[in-house]
């Protein structure tokens, strides 16, 4: 089952992972005679998550008063919310509960 986020805040329904020290790494693909520049896609190596937060407002994700910084961590974070706790209604139906007929922010 996939989890759902739904910030507390905006309503949003998309996380951010904020990642400390990290390395980018891409290649120059175009340098002109004053230093303008264009470069590929950056490969980013090493760092730390810091933390999750809502991508829209920045509320960051909390358990026991220190921000989520792993994600097993957010995962069991999520599978606490009402949103993603599921509901058996009759034979084989399941239902999550808060989601019916509510629309994807973000």
């Amino acid at each position: 089952m996939d989890l759902k986020f739904k910030c507390p805040s905006c309503g949003c329904s998309r996380i951010e992972e904020i990642t400390c020290n990290a390395q980018a790494v891409s290649a120059i693909t175009r340098l002109d005679s004053e230093g303008g520049h264009d470069h590929g896609q950056a490969v980013i190596t090493d760092g730390k998550t810091d933390r999750y937060q809502c991508i829209r407002c920045g509320w960051i994700i909390m358990r026991a008063g220190i921000p989520v910084s792993d994600c097993v961590a957010l995962a069991e974070w999520l599978k606490e919310q009402l949103y993603n706790r599921e509901v058996v209604h009759g034979e084989g139906c399941h239902v999550a509960e808060g989601l019916e007929g509510a629309a994807e922010n973000a």
